[in-house]
């Protein structure tokens, strides 16, 4: 029961924290097409990390299937909230949901439960692949519509209606799907949490790097915007399908610095596509080497 209170508790904490680092990202098509009403894009998100979340969120509930035991579920927790709450501070692209696979192998290295390597191979494959897929496919779709204007205003309307809520339905499914994968709690009862805590964490948490990201991505071309929302959409659905979380704010930056090429513009920073690519690799390591660390100082001995 203890194990239970304290992993709803930290299960809680996370995803508001997390959720609230991403609101002014998911706000931001919006502001193409002058919509003002700050709770009614909120609104809109809520419901769609909910519908995200019910539909296509427990396809990432397989994770669950890697994990030692309830008291793993718990460390892994730990280590992504206190990573995600250091590098928030200091301004470092984190992923929560890199940072659970990588907690889910270090917890295996130590207590040498077996886990499914066919499938860490392939996440990790995707990881490796995906940045330069999202580039290339949103740098090309840029090309196709950059030129027709008319195809850029509608679009653009349409995804300024439409973003918030395709974001946040992919970023429910995907991101919020893996987090809540850590549950020891029934499924009902986690909607329950789930429900209570997204308005919370939409309405009132701090967003740090969202808005710092946001700040940068408003002022794009129209052309960069649509197309790394389409790409990044295109690709974290088909991961979920594979039950395989992916980065959601870095992949989605990835998607906007792609259609940059196409025209000039110092609106990124070389030290911020830098960062996003190193600590694409150091997220999940630094995250398994945390866990393992944990395991270490609450069971000395292996198992």
């Amino acid at each position: 029961m203890f194990n239970i209170i304290v992993n709803v508790v930290l299960l809680s904490i996370l995803l508001a924290y997390v959720i609230g680092n991403n609101i002014a990202i998911l706000r931001d098509p919006s502001r193409y097409v002058g919509i003002s009403n700050k709770y009614l894009i909120d609104l809109i998100i809520i419901l769609s990390i909910y519908c995200g979340l019910l539909i296509e969120g427990l396809k990432m509930h397989s994770i669950k299937h890697y994990v030692y035991s309830d008291v793993t579920l718990n460390i892994i927790i730990i280590a992504v909230l206190i990573h995600a709450i250091f590098f928030t501070k200091y301004g470092i692209p984190y992923s929560v949901t890199q940072g659970i696979i990588g907690g889910i192998v270090g917890a295996s290295l130590y207590t040498n439960y077996q886990i499914n390597l066919s499938y860490i191979y392939l996440v990790v494959i995707i990881w490796i692949l995906y940045p330069f897929i999202n580039l290339a496919l949103s740098y090309g779709i840029s090309l196709l519509i950059r030129k027709r204007r008319r195809v850029i205003l509608h679009l653009t309307h349409l995804i300024g209606i439409l973003g918030p809520f395709i974001l946040g339905y992919v970023y429910g499914a995907n991101t919020v799907g893996t987090i809540t994968s850590l549950s020891l709690i029934d499924i009902h009862w986690l909607f329950i949490v789930v429900l209570i805590i997204v308005p919370i964490s939409t309405l009132f948490i701090g967003k740090a790097i969202g808005e710092t990201l946001s700040g940068r991505i408003y002022g794009l071309h129209p052309s960069a915007y649509i197309s790394s929302i389409i790409s990044t959409t295109i690709l974290i659905e088909l991961t979920t399908q594979l039950s395989i979380p992916v980065p959601f704010s870095s992949l989605l930056t990835l998607g906007y610095i792609g259609p940059i090429f196409t025209y000039k513009t110092h609106m990124f920073r070389k030290m911020d596509i830098i960062k996003i690519f190193i600590f694409w690799v150091l997220n999940p390591l630094s995250t398994l080497f945390l866990v393992y660390i944990l395991y270490f100082l609450i069971y000395p001995f292996p198992y």
